[in-house]
């Protein structure tokens, strides 16, 4: 599953436009939208306006790379690139005293920037043991 910036860096890949369907309701009940929006209308202004290299074109039609574009002046963007990763913590059943931990590492390549995570719960079927720590 791509980022929605993903998408959009695939899309300036491609020299393509952008668009996608939606209903009305779930703009209005997208605590979202505007950023949504904001981040659709940065990607199009500078496909539009040419800002992208051939060199950056053909890294943005690489399914495997991620991309975030902010605006920097008028008329101007900065693109940087960036490493997702997915981790799967499986629920575990344990005897009473074994530890719970899980470790996950990963090295990013790129320059430095902030770690941004997303931590999606999906408790099992006994919603009794659904119990998180950070």
């Amino acid at each position: 599953m791509k980022t929605p910036n993903g998408y959009l860096a695939r899309a300036a890949g491609f020299d393509a436009r952008f668009a996608f369907n939606l209903k009305l309701n779930q703009l209005a009940q997208n605590g979202v939208t505007d950023a949504i929006f904001s981040t659709i209308n940065t990607w199009e202004a500078a496909r539009m306006s040419g800002a992208f290299i051939q060199e950056q074109k053909l890294k943005m039609e690489n399914t495997d790379n991620e991309f975030h574009l902010e605006a920097s002046d008028k008329g101007k963007w900065n693109l940087y690139q960036f490493q997702v990763e997915r981790f799967v913590c499986e629920q575990k059943i344990s005897q009473p005293g074994e530890p719970l931990d899980s470790v996950f590492e990963f090295e990013n390549p790129y320059d430095d920037q902030p770690l941004m995570f997303i931590i999606t719960f999906n408790p099992g079927k006994d919603e009794s043991q659904a119990n998180m720590f950070f």
